[in-house]
């Protein structure tokens, strides 16, 4: 099923992750999970669930895997680091090629990625089995387009979403760019059919896509996940009040720094002196800013000057800085 051994634990989480969505799609299988631990037990569980037959080997205690397999009942079996390895080797051979998962990498580059994994969206979300989709988007790869069903709500684990929308004489705004512990697409929860916007991802991106009806489900269910989900709807509301009043009083300058410093703290809990943001073309800042291009490179080129910013593949943001002597001027 996945065509590399996970060589670190956030990457056999995301193979756990990915193959506890598609149980509920595909004939009866039999799957090897070599561990018993919290996330072998718990993949297992869900298998049997769903009428698969999961083979468990290897623990530190071998009474836990005899525990394990008579809670799980005639769907768990205990075997050999043997022949859980040829279970998952004819699960590789026996299953639809559109729906295997590939993880393919190295140790060091599991590593590097590990720091970029963003626990908070996996936590939220794990309650939810069915109706639940991870995908994996490359950049420029739209989401939805505006005009499209809305059928569901999308959170974003790691990446960035650009959100757009295009007048009737075929102008284009920029209305956001998202990052980790972002969502979008949440009209659908309140009657909305069709959506008024576009979502491309701007940078290889996992987004978790919720159908409408599986979120509301679980809002009416889960109370941890509507309070938290309530107060990331309060917080993007008061995001969207201050946005709304730095276009209305404040000049260009102002709103292209405090856009800087919004794109620079994604997904972080707290403010960071110097922050790193993706590199952005000038015309896109443009858009999201409400002015031209041209005065976005002038003021780059002034932020640059007076050290409140950095280009160096990535835009480093001073924070501290840029607040003090833009913002608070």
């Amino acid at each position: 099923m996945a065509k590399a051994f996970a060589y670190h634990k956030q990457e056999a989480y995301t193979i756990a992750q990915r193959l506890s969505c598609i149980a509920g799609t595909i004939p009866t299988r039999r799957i090897g999970i070599i561990g018993s631990g919290k996330m072998g037990a718990g993949l297992g569980r869900l298998w049997a669930k769903h009428g698969h037959y999961a083979m468990f080997s290897y623990s530190r205690r071998p009474e836990k895997l005899q525990d394990l397999v008579r809670e799980i009942g005639s769907h768990a079996r205990s075997g050999s680091v043997h022949n859980c390895t040829a279970l998952v080797m004819y699960l590789m051979h026996n299953t639809p090629s559109h729906m295997k998962i590939e993880i393919n990498g190295s140790p060091r580059k599991t590593r590097q990625s590990k720091s970029n994994v963003d626990p908070y969206v996996t936590d939220l979300l794990e309650n939810i089995v069915e109706g639940k989709t991870i995908l994996q988007l490359g950049k420029d790869v739209k989401v939805f387009s505006q005009g499209d069903s809305a059928e569901a709500i999308y959170f974003i684990q790691n990446g960035k979403v650009k959100v757009t929308v295009v007048s009737a004489m075929g102008n284009e705004a920029v209305l956001a760019i998202l990052g980790p512990r972002g969502f979008l697409g949440e009209g659908c929860l309140v009657g909305q059919t069709l959506r008024v916007s576009t979502a491309t991802a701007i940078q290889p991106t996992t987004i978790f896509r919720i159908e409408r009806r599986a979120m509301l489900r679980a809002l009416h269910a889960q109370s941890e996940l509507t309070e938290k989900f309530t107060a990331s709807l309060l917080a993007r509301n008061i995001d969207l009040q201050e946005d709304l009043c730095d276009q209305l009083f404040n000049h260009s300058e102002k709103r292209l720094a405090r856009v800087l410093l919004k794109l620079a703290r994604f997904g972080q809990n707290n403010a960071m002196p110097v922050a790193k943001m993706p590199r952005l073309s000038h015309e896109t800042l443009a858009e999201m800013v409400g002015t031209t291009r041209s005065r976005i490179t002038h003021f780059m080129n002034k932020f640059r000057k007076l050290g409140l910013i950095d280009y160096n593949g990535e835009i480093t943001v001073r924070a501290e800085l840029l607040t003090d002597v833009v913002l608070h001027d």
